[in-house]
């Protein structure tokens, strides 16, 4: 309920076979994609100096949020799907600037404040890296010994389209499918080459067009201290909120007249 939520890559049925009677099997699609990202070494290291800010909205004004308040929403409060993760099982969603975690919470609410504050690592910690600007350009469809990693990069830059575009509100159960499937892979199956595992993804926001980050990590771990550090997961990654970044603004909805219906009201 709170851990894992696609396990299909697993079956055995499936571990000797490459094809089946509608294609390639999704087992087979998540480990080539794995191996694109671990050939083109699409990642990022997050030092504990780098800044990623959150925005939680509100109708409270008097209210001090801390780490938990305005970090990771709890387990009891993960009720709605995201796009890297299902209900249930909450992550850490920002940004690499205020205005785009801004903007990000405000896509769908009907609170009247918007609170925004910067969280840092307590350690080093690697990311998949799916921006676009990331993805190296696909060999010539003329490079015939390079056609399978032109097929895997024009897959890769596809897919990156998909993290990127907007959800009906009324499908995203369904739409956010593929991208919570891709996300489960690479934080429970992907080995990067170099060791290590991934603590995240970062990806372009589909409001701003700048780097939107997801990171697993708990609500217990989003801290205000370095002494909150959970006394048996110290070796996991925590995030410190910076207290002098939280700021709180009042949301302003602007709207536009609807165009008239009918030219002639008489008509």
């Amino acid at each position: 309920m709170y851990e894992s939520r696609y396990v299909f890559w697993q079956r055995k049925d499936w571990q000797d076979q490459e094809y089946d009677a509608d294609g390639v099997h999704p087992a087979r699609i998540m480990k080539s994609l794995s191996e694109h990202i671990d050939d083109h070494g699409l990642y990022r290291i997050i030092e504990v100096t780098d800044a990623f800010w959150r925005a939680r909205t509100r109708t409270e004004t008097e209210v001090s949020w801390g780490a938990k308040d305005l970090g990771t929403a709890g387990r009891e409060h993960a009720r709605q799907a995201n796009r890297m993760s299902p209900a249930g099982i909450p992550m850490f969603y920002g940004a690499e600037d205020a205005d785009t975690a801004v903007r990000e919470s405000l896509v769908r609410t009907s609170d009247t404040h918007v609170s925004v504050a910067a969280f840092h690592g307590t350690q080093r910690f690697k990311v998949v890296d799916l921006t676009g600007s990331r993805l190296p350009e696909p060999p010539s469809e003329f490079a015939v010994e390079r056609l399978t990693e032109r097929y895997g990069i024009l897959f890769l830059k596809d897919f990156t389209k998909d993290l990127t575009r907007e959800v009906r509100p009324t499908f995203e159960q369904i739409e956010y499918v593929p991208t919570q499937i891709l996300m489960e892979y690479l934080l429970k199956m992907h080995e990067p080459s170099g060791g290590g595992t991934i603590d995240g993804l970062m990806y372009t926001s589909a409001v701003t067009g700048k780097t939107c980050v997801v990171f697993d990590v708990p609500n217990k771990r989003c801290i205000n201290q370095d002494d909150e550090i959970e006394r048996f997961a110290g070796d996991k990654l925590h995030l410190k909120i910076d207290a002098a970044s939280l700021s709180t603004f009042k949301i302003k909805r602007e709207y536009e007249p609807l165009p008239p219906g009918n030219d002639n009201p008489f008509a």
